[in-house]
């Protein structure tokens, strides 16, 4: 490798290192998750038993469960190409995994006061700098995902 090769991996792994412990990384990883729900055990969790990184984020859908569920079930098959049911407990709890094994999506619905409480965890395993790169685009398609239920279940709450 040439010296430019090597000052080039170096700025790279300084640069992720960096990322990984700024308060920026670790806020993007709980985006609207309360702290109980960021520890607390989740089906699925099972899956991927040591993590190299897990998310959890959560949204409140102003809506019945019943009116969630059915758009949790159509948005996250688009939202997750590559991934297969794992575990499915209608109305509550959707686990998918990817065909390889190194990742765990699970969707939890749960009441909270009279609303919807829409938690998503991501469990990564170990895998390098690769993954890393890729956590901004997984938090801008999750969000987007979660907010897009939100709306759809709202919607039809209205209706």
């Amino acid at each position: 490798m040439t010296p430019a090769a090597w000052k080039a991996m170096g700025g790279a792994a300084l640069a992720a290192a960096v990322v990984a412990a700024s308060p920026a990384r670790r806020r993007h990883l709980t985006l609207g998750a309360t702290a109980d729900e960021n520890s607390r055990a989740l089906p699925g969790d099972e899956l991927i038993a040591a993590p190299a990184m897990v998310s959890t984020r959560a949204v409140t859908i102003t809506a019945a469960l019943s009116s969630v569920w059915p758009w949790l079930v159509e948005m996250a098959g688009p939202a997750a190409p590559g991934m297969r049911v794992e575990r499915c407990d209608p109305g509550q709890t959707l686990v998918l995994r990817s065909a390889a094994g190194d990742r765990v999506w699970s969707l939890h619905l749960s009441t909270y006061w009279l609303n919807a409480r829409l938690i998503s965890r991501t469990r990564v395993a170990p895998g390098g700098l690769r993954r890393l790169a890729q956590e901004p685009v997984r938090l801008a398609t999750e969000r987007r995902t979660l907010l897009g239920i939100k709306e759809r279940a709202e919607r039809n709450a209205l209706m």
